[in-house]
This record gives structure tokens, sequence and C-alpha cells, in this order.
């Protein structure tokens, strides 16, 4: 469903160049290791980010429809229109709870890049751990554990690989830390 919704946002958007080559896939690691694995997820360091590139925040009815499932204490998120990411990228953050426990959530969506190639990259570098995966035919969900970044901490990683019917490929990358100042 979210997938969906990605799909729908980015053709109300207006953004039609689409992204398909190897370039753009390491260009999507790029951005998702500096924005949401390098320092780990941050609220206050993307949306520092957000306002000083002037990223245009998402509407409250993109924000609902996009949230996590349970709800989050704080979400934001934006379209980005910096230098650096792939043209149709939404970046959102979140400070929530995850079975009662305080975590940070950073989450990138881009439209029109392969999937796969991004997926590679990303275990080709980072090496890390798989520990789930699920298929239902339309997109592809895996897991992953690592280590990386300042924080020397543990991050899941959640890596959405979607094929919508009649619209360009989707690639969800999401990493989640827990929120030890809270």
């Amino acid at each position: 469903m979210r997938t969906v919704v990605l799909a729908f946002f980015f053709g109300v958007a207006g953004v039609t160049h689409a992204i398909a080559d190897g370039t753009a896939a390491q260009m999507t690691l790029e951005a998702f290791y500096g924005t949401c694995l390098a320092n780990g997820p941050s609220f206050e360091r993307t949306k520092a980010a957000a306002t000083l590139f002037k990223w245009k925040p998402l509407s409250p009815e993109a924000l609902t429809m996009l949230a996590p499932q349970q709800t989050p204490d704080r979400f934001e998120g934006w379209l980005v229109t910096s230098d650096g990411y792939p043209e149709k990228t939404i970046v959102g953050v979140t400070q929530g709870r995850l079975d009662g426990k305080p975590v940070l959530t950073c989450t990138m969506a881009v439209v029109g890049v392969n999937g796969k190639d991004v997926e590679a990259i990303f275990l080709k570098r980072l090496t890390p751990r798989k520990v789930g995966e699920l298929n239902d035919g339309m997109q592809e969900n895996r897991m992953y554990k690592l280590t990386t970044g300042l924080q020397d901490a543990e991050q899941t990683v959640s890596v959405l690989l979607a094929s919508p019917a009649n619209a360009e490929p989707i690639v969800v990358l999401s990493s989640m830390i827990a929120d030890v100042k809270r």
C-alpha cells in the first residue's frame, strides 16, 4: 500500500525523469549512507539538513499515509531537492517506540532506480548480516543488521524493493537504531 502511495505521490509531484543506471544506484546508496547510516538516524540532524538545503516538506496527508504503522512520537518528511540525491527522493525521520523501547528511524524512498543494484552495492560495501526476508510477489523486503558509522551501534536496515504494475520501480531504504537519549 505504501508503495502505491509513493508511486502516486511522485506522479502528482510531476517528477518525470527516470533513473535507471548503475550510477543512480551508487548515488542512492551514497545518499542513504550519508543521510541515515553514517551517524545513525537523527531527527534533529536530518531536519537541519532539510532546512539548510530547502527540501520541500511533505503535506500532512502524505505524512499520514507514509508514517510508520506504530504511531510515532514525531515524524517529518521531505521531497529532496538538493544535489547528491536522485531526483525522485523522499526522506523521512521518526522518533518513536518499538515494543515499548525508544527508537529513531530514517527512511529514504527513491522512484525509478534499480533497487537490486542498490542492494548489491549495499551488500558489497557494508557486508551486513541478513536477519529476515518477506516476499509477497509484488514487493521484496529484506532486513539486515550492521554496525557502522560514528556511533558504532548496531542498526537494523530494511531494504524494500517494489515494482508496481504500470509504474517505475521503487526502493525504500530504512535504518532504525535505539534512541539512547530517551
